[in-house]
């Protein structure tokens, strides 16, 4: 799939040759396909539907909507809403399936999240896999979805209700009222409403943050890959294809489970009622009576591989996604209005690559009913398709929301099914509801027809059947997807040309490049800057502060003695007091401040900053290729306040009641309850923000309306690892060639008794208020909040444009597994392997570890099978607090000033437990320079890790012993052979059985037959790598990635091979060039220190002055022989020690007299020197 963009100018008649980038990858295979949606519990049953040009929208039932408390006609009405219908799916007749989830994980999940693992149970099915079967596929689940059913919002109000209750004192007629037993009555009310609702189990449960949706999809089937939800708001499931189909083009992947899943019930009507922009008569998208949305549910499930892939294990193919796009708005007139110039971006980064617009024949889009949102979008369509459309050709435009209504984050899938389905029963289906067309759009000045029949969709030159799907979120997070039918053995499912280009302008992303970290900023517990932060980490003392009084009643709830419900074992925390944003620095108005989610504004100063410090606005910014991915855990906070606001109603009903009982009359009762609500509303604002804080969503398209960043942004919940998980998805986008920087943002503000309760009943909050790591006495983590962003582009980029390194992204590893230490183990391997350096390379590590032993005791084991038990290991989250998804952000900045000034702060001692008789400890690089670090996030059962490499080396001196380092193993080449793919397997299983023999006697090739090479450092990496081969010598796709991890194979026949090597020659050097090979090859490391030797001694700049370009010189001046010579010498060279021999050689004849011996280096150099004048 062509999963990554190139940059064209407004009509694509031209490339931009600056910011032109493609991957060129393959196209993906849809291999399979559910849903469950309203008037549809199956894919027949949705085409029928729709087919049919049927409406599923109906009136909400009861338990949907009290009617009673939540609804009133009248729009403008403070928490109600003036629309009762929706689209819901149809109860179900069976539970659930449990599959490999236990009774108590099953009975621990939110209904919605089981809803959806039996949608992927189909879709496996369907994909002609049996579910209980494919436990241990490396597959990643990539879900649009930001809250499941009622339950964590019904669990939430009943904890937090008690504290809102309590202002009750503060009206002045309930205290008449009530008298002397003011809190007998408030304390009857809100046991009566907590008796009917969901509490937390004594295990802290149910488990309903939004992570888990994914999560529980891969362990209810075990599957070992990327776990995370994705909020880009109503986009939200196509940003989850797009994340998905970055992992499967780098190979990080071979299969994505790709989810959206969304429910609807009272809070989302009233939600979209205060914006006005429901409709209360139905939906009837691209009509000229469209007056809003109807919200909808639903869960829809696509299995993907790369089409590659599916063809060679023989998958049935639904579909092909030819191409995937993705933007964001940009600065526009407000929030909420969508931007033209934003879904023309999308559109055209998905068509870019070179598929022709001309070939679609249906457009499935947006369209949610909304009539200035409609015109918007076809009038956007029309302008970026117009010109390569022939004036007499017709697409028909849909949409599947005149169907079931608007699904929210399940959208951009179910209208992706949909044109799947009409490719492949080659049928148009109509739109239902149109009358009239919206008058706001210049129909006849548009390519575009809105059919109200069905139609037959014929095949154009016989040529697959194409569409393309629009999906675009509030917010102006916009998505675009290319979808063909696929037709076995035709030649046109190669990419086509939209027209003539230069080819040469199309610049290759290479997977190999790693990413930078340029600009770096925190705002940490304490109200802590970076720099701050880390000379704070020298004070063995905890700092965390009580619950401050604005946020709740601490006292009312705090026991110490025993956890309960809705109370506390803790009054402490890491919080962030005193952040005042002023509404000046961006001109947003200081009543939108008020009420809106503070998260917002913390993360827009930290960008802020982090900007700043990156070079940014002193110097250009590539603003519309500039992406931003916010790792959060969803809700926080803010979602606790608004459900006790949402709920308001349900407590003024109780309350009523209760002193109705008690003789209050009814006007005083009245009086009251109003007051009572104002006062509720003036506390906890969240109720009348007018931001969109009720979806995570818009902590990303905050920054991008801001700072005008039109890359493309979404929100990602990945619990604990949410960090991590952003940085994961940003260095795709930037290795992919979606962006060329990305703002990776990770903030966390959830300190809510919510979060406190969940702690206690889960026994993981410390009662002591001292946590500590490696440590079996510890009691617990204490938890907090904070911000962390970084400024990242790729290396390449940074080093060309001269940035400020604070870290390199060297490899990034993540894994799912049943059995923690394991899961953390697979996931450094993976970053290692990513990375491709030895797990000796790796200096130190900065650990997830909070101070809850279990926990930490198996991150310490996983880090012992690994680094070894020598290795230096750190762990900010028990000196600073866990902040949550903020966490690993914190772990980053903290690594990369260690990187920088070579110093461990807050380490671990030998004995596993923070030593307190030292605050730092020296880091020592390796012999190469490099400084390395792991960093570790871990949710469950789900762990990611991520090394980075400090920005320069480190000189050392070749002389010196480091102290207490232990001298790091060579890697070197291990052959075998065989006349027979069987004799050389047999020679590889016999190096697993026994790999020191093989690693100390590593043979030379045979003339013929089969060849393989391993590159290992020690006798375990060889045996590790050696069951690598056996395991996947059958997997064409697994050995394709081989090369990545040290390990080539092949066979040599009759003829002589011939291997041509191309050196970087004049003009063609680049920064960094050899450095690799310097740390790969001793006997190039050797050299290098014979040429710094002669090239010292002639006053010359040493080698890495010269490779690292210190002179600038690198790849500017063509007669800079010099350079050439000690490029081209390490090459040649390095080609006879691994056996090669050469035919031809360059850089005339001195660089033959040198390698023929007839000369010695210093009158080689003099030489150069002497012709470069």
């Amino acid at each position: 799939m062509w999963v990554c963009s190139v940059t064209v100018n407004f009509n694509m008649n031209e490339v931009n040759k600056e910011q032109c980038r493609s991957d060129h990858g393959e196209p993906l295979a849809v291999i399979g396909m559910a849903v469950r949606l309203p008037g549809a519990d199956s894919i027949d049953e949705f085409w029928d539907l729709v087919a049919d040009g049927r409406s599923a929208i109906t009136e909400l039932p009861e338990e949907r909507l009290n009617k009673k408390l939540f609804f009133n006609e009248e729009k403008g009405v403070r928490g109600k809403t003036y629309s009762s219908i929706g689209g819901i799916v149809s109860p179900r007749t069976t539970p659930p399936g449990q599959w490999r989830l236990t009774k108590e994980q099953s009975e621990d999940c939110d209904a919605a999240h089981l809803e959806l693992c039996d949608v992927a149970a189909t879709a496996f099915s369907q994909a002609g896999y049996d579910p209980l079967t494919i436990s241990g596929f490396r597959a990643g689940v990539y879900v649009g979805h930001t809250r499941g059913t009622g339950l964590s919002g019904d669990v939430m109000y009943g904890t937090m209700l008690s504290d809102a209750a309590s202002w009750l004192h503060e009206v002045d007629e309930f205290k008449k009222a009530a008298g002397e037993r003011a809190d007998e009555c408030i304390d009857a009310a809100v046991t009566a409403e907590r008796a009917r609702l969901p509490r937390r189990t004594a295990q802290g449960g149910p488990a309903a943050d939004a992570q888990r949706c994914s999560a529980t999809v891969a362990r209810a089937f075990g599957l070992d890959g990327p776990c995370m939800a994705l909020n880009a708001a109503c986009s939200s499931s196509l940003f989850a294809l797009a994340a998905a189909a970055d992992d499967l083009a780098l190979g990080r992947t071979d299969m994505a489970v790709v989810g959206g899943s969304s429910h609807c019930r009272f809070d989302s009507l009233v939600l979209f009622s205060k914006a006005q922009s429901v409709s209360a008569t139905g939906s009837r998208p691209f009509d000229a009576s469209a007056d809003g949305l109807v919200t909808a549910e639903g869960y829809v499930v696509v299995l993907v591989k790369t089409l590659r892939k599916a063809l060679e294990d023989g998958n049935t193919i639904q579909a092909v996604i030819r191409g995937i796009g993705v933007s964001s708005d940009g600065r526009g007139k407000s929030l909420w209005a969508p931007r033209q110039e934003g879904q023309i971006a999308a559109i055209e980064r998905a068509h870019a690559d070179l598929l022709d617009p001309a070939r679609l024949g249906y457009i499935e889009a947006h369209a949610t009913s909304t009539s200035v949102g409609d015109a918007t979008e076809v009038n956007a369509l029309a302008r970026a398709l117009r010109s390569h459309i022939a004036d007499d050709v017709t697409i028909p435009i849909g949409s599947v929301k005149a169907n079931i209504g608007h699904t929210l984050e399940t959208a951009g899938l179910a209208g992706l099914v949909k044109a799947i389905l009409c490719m492949k029963h080659g049928t148009i289906p109509p739109v239902p509801g149109i009358k009239e067309l919206n008058p706001a759009v210049d129909w006849q000045a548009t390519p575009f027809v809105v059919p109200t029949q069905k139609r037959e969709w014929l095949r154009k030159d016989g040529l697959p059947r194409r569409a393309a799907v629009n999906s675009f979120g509030i917010g102006g997070l916009n998505a675009h997807v290319v979808v063909e039918e696929f037709i076995k053995d035709i030649k046109s499912q190669q990419p086509e040309a939209i027209r003539p280009v230069d080819s040469k302008a199309f610049t290759r992303v290479s997977a190999d490049d790693d990413v930078a970290i340029v600009g770096r900023s925190v705002l940490a517990p304490g109200h802590l800057s970076a720099e701050q932060m880390w000379s704070k980490l020298v004070d063995w003392e905890h700092d965390f502060s009580k619950v401050p009084s604005d946020r709740w009643n601490v006292d009312a709830v705090y026991d110490r003695t025993a956890a309960s419900n809705w109370k506390t074992v803790q009054n402490c925390g890491g919080f962030i007091e005193g952040f005042s944003y002023d509404w000046r620095t961006h001109k947003i108005p200081p009543k939108q401040i008020a009420a809106a989610d503070p998260l917002q504004f913390m993360l827009l100063e930290t960008v802020s900053q982090a900007l700043q410090d990156a070079g940014y606005p002193d110097r250009p910014m590539p603003r519309a290729r500039t992406g931003v991915i916010v790792g959060t855990v969803f809700g926080g906070d803010f979602a606790s306040a608004l459900q006790v606001g949402m709920r308001l109603p349900y407590f003024e009903a109780a309350l009523r009641r209760e002193m109705q009982s008690r003789g209050v009359n009814k006007s005083a009762i009245e009086t009251i309850c109003e007051k009572f609500c104002d006062l509720v509303v003036s506390r906890l604002p969240a109720i009348v923000d007018e931001t969109g804080s009720f979806t995570s969503s818009s902590l990303a398209s905050r920054i991008t309306k801001t700072f005008d960043l039109m890359g493309g942004a979404t929100a990602i919940d990945g619990g604990a690892a949410s960090a991590l998980c952003a940085l994961d998805v940003c260095r795709n986008f930037l290795l992919t060639g979606r962006a060329d920087a990305m703002v990776c943002a990770a903030g966390q503000r959830s300190l809510s008794l919510a979060t406190y309760e969940v702690l206690s009943l889960s026994g993981t909050l410390s009662r002591s208020g001292n946590p500590r790591p490696f440590d079996q006495t510890s009691d617990g983590l204490m938890p907090a909040e904070g911000v962390a962003v970084f400024v990242l582009k790729r290396l390449s980029d940074a080093l060309r444009e001269n940035d400020r390194i604070h870290g390199i992204v060297r490899g990034i590893g993540v894994s799912r597994h049943d059995e923690k230490s394991a899961g953390i183990q697979r996931a450094m391997r993976r970053a290692g392997e990513d990375a491709r350096v030895s797990s000796n390379s790796v200096n130190f590590v900065e650990a997830a570890a909070a101070g809850v032993p279990a926990d930490d005791m198996a991150e310490l084991d996983a880090i012992h099978h690994v680094y070894g038990k020598s290795v230096p290991v750190g762990a900010v989250n028990t000196q600073i607090g866990h902040a949550a998804g903020a966490s690993a952000g914190l772990s980053i900045a903290k690594t990369t000033f260690e990187l920088q000034e070579q110093e461990l702060r807050m380490p671990a001692d030998s004995s596993n437990r923070a030593s307190r008789d030292h605050v730092a400890q020296a880091l020592h690089a390796n012999d190469d320079g490099r400084l390395l670090a792991g960093v570790t996030a871990v949710h469950c059962d789900s762990a990611c890790h991520v090394l980075i490499e400090r920005g320069d080396t480190v000189h050392v001196p070749q002389a010196v012993v480091q102290p207490n380092k232990v001298s790091e193993p060579s890697p070197q080449v291990i052959r075998f052979c065989g006349a027979t793919t069987r004799e050389l397997l047999v020679a590889v299983n016999k190096c697993i059985q026994d790999p020191h023999s093989s690693f100390v006697a590593s043979k030379e090739f045979h003339q013929k037959g089969h060849r393989l090479a391993i590159v290992a450092a020690t006798p375990e990496e060889l045996a590790r790598k050696a069951d690598l081969v056996v395991k996947q010598f059958d997997n064409r796709e697994a050995r394709g990635l081989w090369e990545t991890q040290g390990i080539a194979v092949g066979k040599v026949g009759n003829k002589r091979p011939v291997v041509a090597f191309l050196f970087p020659g004049q003009g063609s050097q680049y920064p960094g060039m050899l450095r690799e090979i310097v740390a790969a090859c001793p006997q190039a490391s050797q050299l290098k220190e014979q040429m710094n030797h002669s090239l010292l001694k002639m006053g010359h700049p040493t080698f890495e002055d010269i490779i690292d370009n210190h002179e600038q010189t690198l790849g500017k001046d063509v007669f800079r022989l010099c350079n050439i010579l000690i490029i081209d010498t390490t090459q040649q060279r390095n080609t006879r020690w691994i056996k090669m021999h050469r035919d031809k050689r360059s850089f005339e004849r001195l660089l033959c007299w040198l390698h023929k011996r007839r000369m010695k280096w210093p009158w080689h150099i003099q030489n150069s020197r002497s012709n470069s004048l």
